[in-house]
């Protein structure tokens, strides 16, 4: 999208108050009366967008090259000159090296404005080279470290802590240019965080955990700060895990590679990849132990639970091949989904939730709650599903399948037929490992095909004939819960716990 100018310019007013509706005095297009008393107008046959931008970046301007180098040095040293950086007044605070900023300005127009030379400068100082080290003597004198006696450590950003992460994997697409990507949509892109595509209505919840500044308005400066979801992320995230286990391949490679102790040769080869070392005698008596102790993965299917998932609702279909996991839970709607945002282009609308849910589009994108007998034995299915009453949609369809049986129920909901159904199967007989879906499609189209099913299982058995500590009630509702966290091997675990320490989530 580009901007195209009318060909007469319209005579600019000011708006009262900042309303358009209320409009003020007439006013010339031209600079800044402050900084210009003359307040000489622009060419009246140009907008004056072009004539602003080269009076504020003219060597004749001192502001901007104090500004950018004062971004560029807080950028670099982790503290700014001038700490109010997007107030360079007469109530901010002075420079505390006020000539360094004078300085860096000078440089900065004479080297034509490059703010690659003028990195170059910084980095190869004395300053910047500093250790991070406390020294006792200089901390009495300067607690804040103001005089820049040592080096500040500090934390990555998000765009560099996720290049990071992807460049230690080996996944980083060096590519330079093109479309912007969605970074929290599977399979996740290798592309750099710069890249990262930004709704600015529906911005990215990824994003504003990692203080990501409103696109919405100016900021001069992000905010930095410690939230529990960003521990989350990196414990749990698919993102990180993919990491984990590519880093986990390549060093189980260059274990099978190379003679001797395998488990000395992928720990080297894991802080080789990370932290650009070997490991000291004491990190490889830790690994060793955490690399036996560490529990080896077990399936999540587990008899008697409640997986959440879409698939085919086609009762031809084998069970064995109808049914995906949802890959991604949300934490804040507690809503299975199939990505991070919603709705996502592969998934589309297919979720649940505590109490129901949404299908997909077609026969084969059906929301499935799926259940598998921990024994065999009768069962009586009670519930009762339903569609909101308002709406074009044409309703949907529910159905029990068993992968013993085939299909079990059927129940159709919509303004035609009732917007809601009971979902009773008085007694059904299944075997140990029988599997159940709780199957909801959309029939033709997904308009307003949100959904309330709660189905309940309960074994057809007097209570006092159940055996000890049987579980003889599976309610969907009150069983429902967040996926444990992913199940890694010892040395998929090892190489996710480097890649979240401190020593490589910050420049020290």
């Amino acid at each position: 999208m580009v901007m195209n100018e009318k060909a007469k310019m319209v005579k600019p007013v000011i708006f009262v108050r900042g309303d358009p509706a209320r409009r003020g005095d007439a006013v010339d297009r031209r600079f800044l009366e402050v900084l210009e008393p003359k307040k000489t107008p622009f060419p009246e046959a140009q907008s004056g967008r072009r004539e602003l931008a080269e009076r504020i970046s003219s060597p004749a301007n001192p502001l901007t090259p104090r500004v950018w180098a004062n971004q560029v040095w807080r950028h670099l040293l982790g503290q700014a000159l001038v700490k109010s950086t997007g107030d360079f007044g007469l109530q901010a605070e002075p420079p505390t090296h006020p000539q360094l900023l004078d300085w860096l300005a000078s440089a900065f127009l004479q080297r034509d404005g490059s703010t690659k030379q003028i990195v170059r400068d910084i980095v190869l100082s004395a300053t910047y080279q500093q250790t991070s080290t406390n020294r006792p003597d200089a901390a009495k004198i300067d607690t804040e470290n103001t005089l820049l006696w040592r080096a500040n450590r500090r934390r990555l950003d998000f765009e560099a802590m996720r290049d990071a992460m992807l460049a230690t994997s080996g996944l980083l697409d060096p590519a330079m240019g093109g479309r912007a990507v969605n970074l929290s949509s599977t399979p996740f892109t290798g592309r750099r965080t710069i890249y990262g595509f930004v709704d600015r209505t529906n911005i990215d919840p990824l994003f504003t955990t990692f203080d990501f500044p409103s696109p919405d308005i100016s900021n001069t400066q992000r905010s930095e700060t410690l939230v529990p979801q960003q521990a989350l992320f990196a414990l749990n995230d698919g993102f990180i895990i993919e990491q984990a286990r590519k880093l986990a391949a390549e060093a189980e490679k260059a274990a099978a590679k190379t003679p001797g102790d395998k488990v000395v040769t992928a720990t080297r080869e894991l802080y080789r990849r990370v932290y650009q070392r070997v490991p000291l005698p004491e990190e490889e008596s830790l690994a060793r132990s955490l690399l036996a102790d560490a529990p080896t993965p077990e399936s999540d299917t587990l008899p008697g639970t409640w997986q959440q998932g879409f698939g085919s609702a086609d009762p031809v279909v084998a069970r064995s091949a109808a049914f995906s996991p949802l890959p991604y839970f949300d934490a804040a709607t507690k809503r299975y989904q199939g990505a991070r945002l919603f709705p996502d282009k592969e998934h589309g609308f297919v979720s649940l939730t505590t109490s129901g849910g949404h299908p997909g589009d077609g026969l084969k994108m059906a929301a499935i709650r799926r259940w598998i007998a921990p024994h065999a034995g009768e069962f009586g299915i009670d519930g009762e599903i339903s569609v909101g009453a308002k709406g074009s949609g044409d309703g949907i369809r529910a159905r029990v399948i068993s992968s013993r049986s085939g299909q079990m129920g059927e129940w159709i909901v919509d303004r035609a037929n009732g917007v809601s159904a009971p979902t009773t199967l008085p007694k059904v007989t299944v075997k140990a490992g029988e599997i159940l879906d709780f199957t909801v499609d959309c029939r033709e189209n997904t308009t307003a095909d949100g959904f309330r099913w709660v189905p309940t299982l309960r074994l057809l058995v007097m209570p006092e004939k159940a055996p000890k500590d049987m579980q003889t009630v599976w309610d969907s509702q009150a069983d429902f819960k967040a996926p444990p966290p992913p199940k890694l091997t010892p040395l998929e675990q090892m190489a996710q716990a480097l890649i979240i320490t401190n020593e490589f989530m910050f420049i020290d």
